[in-house]
């Protein structure tokens, strides 16, 4: 799943094929669930997110954190989680 903070807005995805995914636009987060189905070490699969956030009039730059998490059979909750900040 990735979650992305207010303001920014899910507006479409875009999932390698074979792969599906899906996002949700409520209670003022955005989130994409995407399921890759079976993985293997030579598997290769991308996800495109186009997002839109607007800022209040007068406000200054907002620094927001994207977080991902991967979740399946072998891989604890938190084993792999990435986070990246941008402004």
């Amino acid at each position: 799943m990735v979650t992305l903070p207010a303001p920014l807005q899910v507006i479409s995805v875009d999932a390698s094929a074979g792969t599906s995914a899906t996002f949700s636009n409520a209670g003022g987060t955005a989130t994409v669930s995407w399921t890759l189905n079976t993985l293997d070490s030579n598997s290769q699969s991308r996800l495109h997110i186009a997002t839109m956030g607007l800022l209040p009039s007068g406000s200054s730059a907002q620094t927001l954190t994207v977080r991902a998490s991967l979740t399946g059979d072998g891989i604890r909750p938190g084993d792999a989680v990435a986070n990246d900040s941008f402004q």
